[in-house]
């Protein structure tokens, strides 16, 4: 990394809660998925079974952005934003 980047506590809380919403938008997207798949009279189970799985892929990701984030509030709180 460069000397003279340096990214700011603020800076990389906003990037965090980028990726937080970013990560959100897909789930609501895959739960469109599952809803339209559902919606067929034959839906496909192994689809079905891989969208369980990007669920729960969201929710690991999703999980170790939010420790770091609260990492950065804890260590930093002077500069917490509401999240």
């Amino acid at each position: 990394m460069s000397e003279y980047l340096e990214i700011s506590i603020e800076e990389k809380k906003q990037i965090i809660k980028s990726q937080l919403k970013n990560i959100q938008l897909n789930r609501y997207g895959l739960e469109l998925n599952i809803l339209q798949e559902n919606s067929l009279t034959e839906p496909s189970e192994g689809l079905l079974e891989s969208f369980a799985n990007e669920m729960l892929q969201y929710s690991i990701k999703e999980q170790v952005l939010q420790n770091k984030l609260n990492e950065l509030n804890i260590q930093h709180p002077e500069s917490e934003e509401e999240i």
